[in-house]
């Protein structure tokens, strides 16, 4: 049995905050308890020093480009409704 670490990683890859250490019997059920703490970001199991591996989201919830841009020439049309209407 072996103390696995499971990390948060934030958006450039980096660790995020402390570990959840999970006790596994074998890597298989250290994966699959890590896939209880992806959500949004991926997350990376380790027993001490060997990478057991990395999960990553299968649904990216940030918005796209296309949506950011869409959004800012709505805003755009709304103001100048609103300023030709003063």
């Amino acid at each position: 049995m072996t103390d696995d670490r499971i990390y948060l990683l934030n958006d450039a890859g980096h660790v995020e905050a402390p570990p959840r250490i999970v006790r596994c019997n074998d890597d298989s059920t250290a994966l699959r308890l890590a896939r209880k703490f992806v959500e949004s970001h991926p997350v990376e199991i380790w027993d001490l020093a060997r990478h057991v591996g990395t999960i990553k989201p299968t649904v990216s919830f940030r918005p796209q480009q296309n949506e950011s841009a869409d959004a800012a020439r709505r805003m755009h049309v709304e103001a100048s409704m609103l300023r030709s209407t003063a």
